[in-house]
């Protein structure tokens, strides 16, 4: 009787951390649906491209062909103008530098919050200005990229985003980071880091494209000159 006693005594410990395990796991989850939930209304927001506004930027790209060691074997440089109305693009106006360059260069930026993803918050999280959370797919066979979000805490806008495509077709590895600055009530992108490795026959071919965005225009197009 005392042994079944003294059993039960210490499983209570063990189910107490349980249910306190669970409360905690429920919690971060409505953090995180709470965060998530208001970033999606602040990219709505704030984003010019979908929110229907006349956009202009000028990007300049550092293109950078790598050998072993990440060590820069070759670099071409080029300047364009883009044009968007709304989420649609324009024009290009090449500006000066090489034409093309070695690799593509694309300053489109990436919407996650348009999909379902499997989000988390790390331990290391200070309750400072900034968040970050982590978005996954829950399935290896899912095309889509996983990756990082950095958000403003108080006004819920994204400040940095770093993606990972896995199994992009023709690469062996693939990921971009984008970092965000605040224009008057809108948030664009003033840089953008794309890390590429193509699959080579005998041996792959490591790139890096780095893209300084500046000269940054936005105007409403239902009222000439607001907004810019």
């Amino acid at each position: 009787m005392k042994d079944k006693k003294h059993r039960h005594c210490c499983l209570w410990p063990v189910i107490a951390l349980i249910l306190v395990a669970s409360v905690r796991a429920v919690d971060k989850r409505d953090v995180i649906d709470y965060y998530w939930r208001n970033a999606t209304r602040a990219y709505a927001a704030h984003d010019p491209v979908r929110a229907g506004q006349t956009l202009a930027f000028t990007a300049t790209a550092s293109v950078n062909q790598l050998s072993r060691g990440a060590k820069v074997r070759h670099t071409d440089t080029t300047v364009n103008r883009y044009y968007y109305s709304g989420n649609q693009l324009d024009s290009v106006v090449f500006v000066l530098g090489k034409k093309p360059p070695l690799f593509p260069v694309d300053v489109v930026v990436l919407n996650i919050f348009d999909s379902t993803y499997v989000r988390t918050l790390f331990p290391n999280d200070r309750g400072e200005g900034e968040l970050a959370i982590g978005f996954d797919t829950d399935s290896l066979a899912d095309p889509r990229p996983a990756g990082i979000v950095t958000i403003d805490r108080n006004q819920y806008t994204m400040r940095r985003l770093h993606v990972v495509y896995h199994g992009k077709p023709g690469f062996v590895r693939f990921s971009r980071s984008f970092h965000f600055v605040s224009v008057g009530e809108w948030v664009v992108a003033d840089s953008i880091v794309e890390t590429g490795a193509l699959r080579g026959f005998l041996v792959n071919e490591d790139y890096q494209i780095a893209i300084s965005i500046s000269d940054i225009s936005i105007e409403d197009r239902s009222i000439p000159g607001a907004g810019k």
